[in-house]
């Protein structure tokens, strides 16, 4: 039996780097949400993510609707709160090479949201920060 490892913060940003994503939604005109997802067939590495960051962990049923079927089972760790993406990216990114700016942009947008209490009016300012940082994820994930 293999003693229990505990993965670094500089091994999740590698992981994330390969199998991870950052998704801002708006929910409405005025509110956007931020999530983060791993999709992987190594169910352990999620395991420890959730036990460090929290999130939740379940099957990922988009893949088997894939016109080419794998046997592989894959699985899927999402977080969605504010705090807790925060605290991942905070802790991955001074190791990201390949996501580093999308990162990079999250952060600023939370960090800044964080400041306010979660159910608050949002501002101006606010609405286009948001706006600005969903359309810079966005241009990053498709260039």
């Amino acid at each position: 039996m293999q003693p229990h490892y505990t993965p670094s913060s500089e091994y999740f940003a590698g992981y994330f780097d390969g199998e991870g994503c950052i998704t801002m939604y708006a929910r409405s005109a005025n509110s956007y949400r931020l999530t983060i997802q791993i999709t992987t067939g190594c169910l352990p590495v999620l395991q420890e993510l959730q036990v460090r960051f929290g999130g939740q962990i379940g099957e990922n049923k988009w893949i088997d609707k894939r016109p080419i079927q794998t046997n592989r089972r894959l699985h899927l760790w999402h977080l969605c709160g504010m705090q807790e993406c925060c605290d991942f990216l905070h802790a991955i990114q001074p190791f990201s090479v390949e996501k580093r700016s999308q990162i990079d942009a999250a952060i600023a947008w939370l960090d800044h949201r964080l400041t306010f209490p979660v159910r608050t009016f949002v501002h101006h300012f606010d609405r286009k920060l948001a706006r600005t940082t969903y359309e810079t994820l966005k241009e990053l994930k498709n260039p």
